[in-house]
């Protein structure tokens, strides 16, 4: 298994709220992130391409897998979970000239990001971003 590391912007480790968003097969997830002070500075953006699964787990449902260093997302290549979905991806538009030309079931990954005093959230996608605003 290839597990490899996103580093984020903002840290992660002080965020109050992250909103999530779904749009036209793109995951958006916004945070806020705070100064040295503790006090507010902004909001980062995290982007998921191509996103065909996500779920959430709040703070204290969390897994111990899914608690992470607030500086980077986890991005694995292998996981249970891919392993769950694809084959239901394959069958339903995997085969398809247009995604096998799109790289197949192969540009998918299992992206882990864990948001203190929020929660974590697993993300099936093809590719992820990540800015500050």
């Amino acid at each position: 298994m290839t597990v490899s590391s996103i580093p984020l912007c903002q840290r992660t480790d002080e965020a109050d709220e992250a909103k999530i968003l779904y749009e036209k097969g793109k995951l958006i997830v916004k945070y806020d992130y705070y100064d040295e002070d503790g006090k507010f500075a902004g909001w980062a953006e995290v982007s998921f391409n191509e996103c065909m699964f996500y779920r959430f787990f709040d703070s204290p449902c969390c897994e111990v897998e899914h608690i992470l260093s607030p500086r980077e997302i986890q991005r694995k290549d292998i996981s249970e979970l891919l392993e769950l979905l694809l084959p239901k991806w394959q069958e339903s538009v995997g085969w398809e000239e247009y995604q096998q030309q799109l790289g197949g079931a192969g540009r998918f990954s299992h992206y882990t990001v864990f948001f203190d005093h929020v929660g974590a959230l697993d993300v099936i996608a093809s590719g992820c971003s990540v800015e500050s605003r």
